[in-house]
């Protein structure tokens, strides 16, 4: 049995991506862009919606000739290509799509080291850990496309089939699974990597696709617009410039970039001297995740009366704003982008949701709540760590420069228009009125406060914490 914590580095990746973008500069490439739908999952409480859950996704081809196709989150807190198996018969994974190697002809079960399984023996499983829910999973070498089969990415990988999904989050939204997009130190091995294979696949082609892709994730209400760009960046997605932050600790993995200072109109909340603080961008989060000695400090400075009127919309509440220093560039966060869209009704005198215990006619009062998720990790990562999920991605354009390795940020172009376009956006079923148990790395909280308990159930978190591999576990 192996446990890796913390995924091991090969520094032969980033040679090979060095080779790649010095043949792709012979070239003028244009990226690829592959489209992303959002799909929003309510979140009630005693009857009523009182948050949302997001995702968004997009389309890979698996194996051929006949291609399999895939609806999969492209996370870049994770480091695998995950779709469920036909080998997985529980709750989950029957409600998605699942890959049957049996019918690709350029599929083929290895083990972890890459060996193909000999024919009557056991074959080695992965058990990986996410912010949110587990996986289990076999491996394959397979053909991988990111988009349709007629026009698509493609490049030699090592899967993971997965054969067991834990109910949360998988069962709650439509997709079928994951295309990490981490580092490749974050794959159990370089081969786990759709990028870096693409890179080393094109080292020494004229054809390269250079060493970057950039996010565009909208904050409208059907997701239009957004999508994701391979082998570079989409200038029309930005409103201004990019400024550029560099990787911190990249032998984790993680798209981590240092923090210099937190701070509420203006006031620093002084928990970030000394290079204290550091944050993961990971397009697999729903919320802003925050150091969870912090969390409820914070979200008290910036939890406001609800607006008055019909709307009740707590993004277009007056709040105060939040900076977040990375050094040679400030990400300024208002209301309208970490503000949760519901206000929190709660009693004079109980605290809890109106509705959920008799309030003897006491009168209700409407808050506003950011969207903050409390993160508990130690080091390496760990204590003061912050997740830049969808309340950063939504305002920032940003692009991944494999190379340097860098992270771009710059004041995404807005769209227009918000409703309705069923082939952009969709509603889950509703989730579960019971709360979700705590995952590792999030602190759900257990005051019993309202906040807490629409905190518990009311993120995704996709980021990939650690993995275990059983070597010969399952003919």
């Amino acid at each position: 049995m192996n446990h890796y914590p913390v995924p091991y580095y090969s520094p032969m990746v980033h040679v090979l991506l060095a080779l790649m973008v010095v043949g792709a500069t012979a070239v003028d490439y244009t990226p690829y862009l592959l489209p992303l739908k959002r799909e929003v999952v309510p979140v009630m409480k005693n009857g009523r919606t009182v948050s949302h859950r997001s995702a968004f996704y997009g389309t890979i081809s698996v194996g051929g000739p006949d291609p399999q196709q895939f609806s999969v989150v492209f996370d870049t807190g994770s480091g695998h290509v995950v779709v469920p198996s036909v080998e997985c018969t529980n709750a989950t994974c029957m409600e998605h799509r699942r890959y049957n190697i049996s019918r690709s002809a350029s599929g083929l079960a290895i083990n972890s080291d890459g060996t193909p399984v000999p024919p009557d023996e056991l074959c080695d499983q992965v058990t990986i850990g996410f912010g949110t829910g587990t996986v289990k999973g076999e491996f394959a070498r397979e053909k991988v496309c990111m988009g349709s089969p007629t026009r698509a990415l493609c490049s030699d990988v090592t899967i993971v089939m997965a054969v067991e999904m834990s109910e949360q989050p998988f069962r709650s939204f439509t997709f079928d699974g994951l295309f990490g997009l981490g580092l490749s130190s974050l794959s159990l091995a370089p081969e786990f990597s759709f990028f870096g294979q693409l890179a080393a696949g094109g080292a020494s082609s004229a054809h390269a696709v250079p060493s970057r892709f950039g996010i565009f994730l909208t904050d409208c209400e059907d997701g239009k617009g957004s999508e994701i760009a391979i082998g570079g960046y989409n200038a029309a997605r930005l409103a201004g410039p990019l400024t550029w932050a560099p990787v911190v600790k990249p032998k984790l993995g993680y798209w981590q970039v240092q923090v210099k200072a937190v701070r509420v109109d203006g006031r620093d909340l002084g928990i970030c001297k000394n290079n204290a603080c550091t944050a993961i961008l990971d397009t697999g989060t729903s919320h802003l995740g925050v150091p969870h000695h912090i969390k409820q400090g914070l979200s008290d400075m910036l939890t406001v009366d609800a607006p008055a009127g019909t709307n009740n919309d707590c993004r277009s509440a007056t709040a105060p704003a939040l900076d977040i220093d990375l050094g040679d560039f400030t990400i300024a966060l208002l209301p309208k982008d970490y503000m949760r869209r519901e206000p929190l009704n709660r009693t004079n005198k109980t605290g809890l949701p109106c509705g959920s215990t008799p309030s003897s006619g006491q009168a209700c009062s409407s808050r506003c709540t950011p969207r903050l998720m409390p993160v508990n990790m130690m080091a390496p990562l760990g204590p003061n760590l912050f997740i830049f999920g969808e309340p950063i991605l939504h305002r920032y354009y940003t692009v991944y420069d494999w190379l340097a390795p860098r992270i771009g940020f710059g004041i995404a172009q807005k769209q227009t228009g918000t409703t309705g376009n069923e082939g952009e956006h969709q509603h889950r079923h509703p989730s579960a009125e019971v709360p979700t148990p705590p995952t590792a790395g999030v602190d759900a909280g257990a005051s019993g406060d309202a906040e807490d308990l629409v905190a518990q159930d009311s993120h995704i978190f996709l980021m990939q914490l650690a993995f275990q591999v059983v070597h010969g576990t399952r003919l």
